[in-house]
């Protein structure tokens, strides 16, 4: 019996924008006599022009993956009891107020991306799932809370970020962008995220008591381009983690550091230097990359599909007709 399922909205929304854009890409190849392999760029090269995904498209992609993460083909094998989809809020966060030029510079999501998550409420109406979004607080912070407060989480999210909060309570990450090694192409995609993948990504054994909270520490250290946080600049993640190792904080470390102690092996002069210019950074990119776990939030019951609601949605965008959403189109319409 697994625990609450809580999906991370964006990522999924992501995913089905990238779904039905490869499937217009092949489509346009196939129909010019082109490989099918092809890429947006090489048949720019043959000039031909792939169409953007459409808003009907990109949504009904959408609803047919959530649908299928709360089915038997999803990561708890069934219908959970309960759970929660997550959104951002509108507007600024905590972390805007802490650091102005936080996710400063990223690009504009495609429109299918923002078509989808406007709709998400509606869309999770449909098939029964709570929806939760804290105003000025990201929806990280609030899947975050979630995990501390129930046993057993599925999270369903590709966000590097959740390992923070790796196996705390029984949780457990479903990545849904990921296939498994040998499975075929076609296979629906998914993977359990391993204790090997928090090594690989942070240099972190979670195995070892008391090293899971290692992970938030190397974080500060390297930044996140993405989100536009700085990090300590000209630390790479093995640097981190072997600093990190060997002082456990970054608070730890600049104190080490301020005592004039030897660094560990590996760290010369060159990054010495780069340490102490960087530390404001440093310490302001800690507060930055660790989530919140003390939200008052708590994961709903799912209630019943709501097959109205669903009708509305296949009136109001047409999933029926949605050009370039291949069998996803037919499956919402038809559900």
């Amino acid at each position: 019996m697994t625990g609450p399922l809580i999906l991370d909205a964006s990522p999924i929304a992501f995913r089905a924008e990238a779904v039905v854009a490869a499937e217009l890409r092949r489509a346009t190849a196939i129909a010019h006599g082109l490989p099918e392999t092809m890429q947006a760029r090489q048949l720019l090269e043959h000039g031909v022009e792939v169409p953007e995904p459409s808003i009907a498209a990109v949504t009904a992609q959408f609803y047919v993956m959530a649908e299928r993460l709360l089915g038997e083909w999803g990561p708890c094998g069934g219908r959970p009891t309960h759970g929660a989809a997550v959104l951002d809020p509108r507007g600024r966060t905590w972390r805007h107020d802490c650091y102005p030029l936080y996710k400063a510079g990223r690009p504009p999501k495609p429109a299918g991306v923002t078509a989808a998550l406007a709709e998400a409420p509606a869309i999770f109406q449909a098939l029964g799932m709570p929806v939760l979004s804290v105003p000025g607080y990201e929806a990280d912070d609030v899947i975050c809370s979630l995990v501390h407060r129930h046993d057993g989480c599925v999270v369903v999210s590709s966000d590097k970020d959740f390992l923070q909060f790796f196996g705390v309570r029984g949780s457990r990450q479903w990545d849904p962008t990921r296939r498994a090694e040998g499975d075929p192409p076609d296979a629906y995609p998914g993977v359990w995220l391993t204790e090997q993948h928090v090594y690989d990504k942070f240099g972190v054994d979670p195995r070892i008591p008391g090293h899971l909270a290692r992970v938030v520490e190397v974080q500060a250290l390297t930044g996140d381009t993405v989100d536009h946080v700085p990090g300590c600049p000209g630390v790479g993640i093995v640097t981190a983690a072997r600093l990190i190792e060997a002082f456990d904080t970054v608070e730890a470390l600049y104190t080490a550091l301020h005592a004039g102690r030897a660094m560990p092996k590996g760290i010369g002069p060159a990054m010495v230097t780069k340490l102490r210019a960087g530390e404001d950074d440093a310490r302001l990119s800690r507060a930055l990359v660790e989530l919140r776990r003390d939200l008052d939030v708590s994961a709903p019951a799912l209630r019943a599909p709501d097959p109205h609601a669903l009708q509305e949605l296949v009136r109001r965008f047409g999933w029926a007709e949605a050009a370039g959403v291949g069998a996803a189109g037919g499956e919402a319409a038809a559900a």
